[in-house]
């Protein structure tokens, strides 16, 4: 599995099925939807990428967030054995948190 730094990191062109969330444990409502990511990617040619945030956003909009479930190392990990071709480590600040949803899109939809 490729792990990138942010979504202006996704290369230019790639056709993928995303979802996205913090993923926290990947216990089992996140591996049924990450299942069907991959599934849906995999039949569409496209690679099944996956969006998770640090730090968690709840740390940003609120001040505090709930204590992790699991490492980040162990986040990926798991995210990798379900068969996720690309996850997406994405900074999460006031500034990305203000973005309106028309320019977070096009970040992830254009050509970057």
């Amino acid at each position: 599995m490729r792990v990138i730094g942010g979504i202006d990191e996704l290369p230019a062109g790639l056709r993928f099925a995303l979802t996205i969330g913090m993923f926290d444990g990947v216990h089992r409502g996140h591996q049924r939807a990450i299942k069907s990511l991959v599934g849906a990617a995999r039949k569409a040619g496209a690679a099944s990428v996956v969006l998770s945030f640090d730090p968690h956003p709840a740390q940003v909009l609120r001040g505090s967030a709930p204590p992790l479930l699991c490492s980040p190392a162990e986040k990926l990990a798991r995210l990798a054995a379900l068969g996720v071709d690309t996850t997406v480590v994405q900074p999460f600040g006031r500034e990305f948190a203000d973005q309106p949803p028309e320019v977070f899109l096009e970040r992830i939809c254009s050509g970057r």
